[in-house]
């Protein structure tokens, strides 16, 4: 992993929470402004270069969880259009964790939630 390339960005649930993760690892956190909910459209900016580097965007699901995890989507979208080598959603709280048991016909929506975070890769022909 290159250190050049390493970088640190913070979701909207807990910005000082990236803070404190850079802090023992003396590293920035990226230069960018966490999305906020602002007329009902999350805005994720990145303010510096982030092409084929190793992104980890730190973020929470505290309730709401409905614009804490759609924050989450916009925000790890939003470095993949970047042109990031590789993504990792760093999320200390996973809301949706508490259901253990499976019913019949009833989904679970941890595995739905890790599924939308999943990235997708495209088989080459």
């Amino acid at each position: 992993m290159n250190d050049y390339r390493f970088k640190i960005f913070s979701g909207t649930a807990n910005p000082i929470f990236g803070g404190d993760i850079c802090l023992p690892l003396g590293r920035p956190l990226g230069k960018g402004a966490p999305g906020a909910l602002q007329r009902r459209r999350i805005n994720f900016q990145i303010w510096e270069n982030v092409r084929g580097g190793d992104v980890f965007v730190v973020s929470s699901l505290p309730r709401p969880v409905d614009n804490h995890l759609l924050g989450t989507f916009v925000d790890d979208r939003r470095v993949k259009r970047a042109s990031a080598w590789r993504i990792t959603a760093v999320l200390p709280y996973y809301a949706m964790s508490r259901r253990t048991e499976r019913q019949a016909r009833v989904p679970i929506s941890a595995k739905l939630v890790a599924d939308l975070l999943e990235p997708r890769v495209r088989a080459e022909r």
